[in-house]
């Protein structure tokens, strides 16, 4: 069975450490479960190397990737969509996660390999792939769209997703991203306050933090647009304005119930005595 040759990443160690004995462990393995002897159990290792691979975060990054396609593609020699459709899914989700994240040589042109792993991850029959491998192929399809300025595919990808994917946030904010580069600023707008506040499961970063990242990134591949500075301000956290216990004071005199102003502002008031001095309070505009 595979599980001697399977190493678990040591908690004590350093995680690069970790990886390197993995990948010492696979190799060594790979020499004994041979592809012509053992097919199935080689080309599973032949993934896991690619993992680890593509994890290492030490050392030269391209060439590192370049090891982990190269054991992906190694793969794909024995792992078919026909003999086994839901492997040879994951492993093009694989591949093309290495493709993107390689920035040697043609980007352009690695990005275009990536779409086309992912696509080819998408072919499989809805019944062989599974709902959280699909999700994370059409995140990765949309987002690898969008670092080419196909912001049009990008859309689609999104809007063309099963039903029961459409609201997966990271769907949800690579839409949104799509429309504000198609110039339907009104449209991503609603969707980028919508889901203010709410957080990603598995990076547990909010929102807000990840549209802001992903503006950062898409500017960083020459993506410009001048509505990011506009959104970025609409989505920094709003700081509770401060004021002294007099102006308060003042303030909730000439605002009684007969003529405080409906569409202007209205105060948050506090049951609490006013401190000394003043403090802070929240005016919401």
């Amino acid at each position: 069975t595979t599980e001697i040759y399977t190493l678990s990443l040591h908690d004590a160690l350093p995680i690069s450490e970790s990886l390197r004995q993995a990948i010492a462990a696979y190799d060594v393995a790979l020499t004994v479960r041979t592809k012509q002897a053992y097919p199935a159990e080689w080309a599973a290792m032949q993934n896991k190397l690619g993992d680890a691979w593509s994890a290492l975060p030490t050392g030269d990054k391209a060439e590192n990737l370049k090891r982990a396609i190269a054991a992906y593609e190694a793969t794909l020699t024995v792992r078919t969509k026909q003999a086994n459709p839901a492997e040879w899914a994951l492993t093009q989700n694989n591949l093309g996660n290495a493709w993107r994240a390689l920035s040697t040589r043609d980007k352009t042109a690695n990005l275009r390999r990536a779409i086309a792993a992912y696509e080819a991850a998408l072919s499989v029959s809805p019944a062989d792939l599974s709902e959280s491998l699909r999700r994370n192929v059409e995140g990765n399809l949309s987002w690898s769209r969008l670092l080419t300025s196909d912001f049009a595919g990008a859309l689609s990808t999104c809007e063309q997703a099963p039903k029961q994917d459409t609201g997966d946030l990271y769907l949800q904010i690579n839409r949104a991203h799509a429309l504000l580069y198609l110039g339907r600023t009104q449209e991503a707008r609603t969707i980028y306050v919508k889901h203010v506040g709410e957080k990603f499961t598995d990076t547990g970063k909010t929102w807000e933090a990840t549209v802001l990242g992903d503006f950062d990134e898409l500017e960083k591949n020459g993506l410009k647009n001048p509505e990011l500075a506009r959104i970025r301000e609409l989505l920094k956290p709003k700081k509770a304005a401060t004021l002294s216990a007099q102006t308060f004071l003042v303030s909730l005199s000439l605002l009684d119930s007969r003529a405080r102003p409906e569409n202007n502002w209205a105060w948050v008031r506090s049951e609490a005595p006013l401190p000394p001095g003043g403090g802070v309070y929240q005016v919401i505009e």
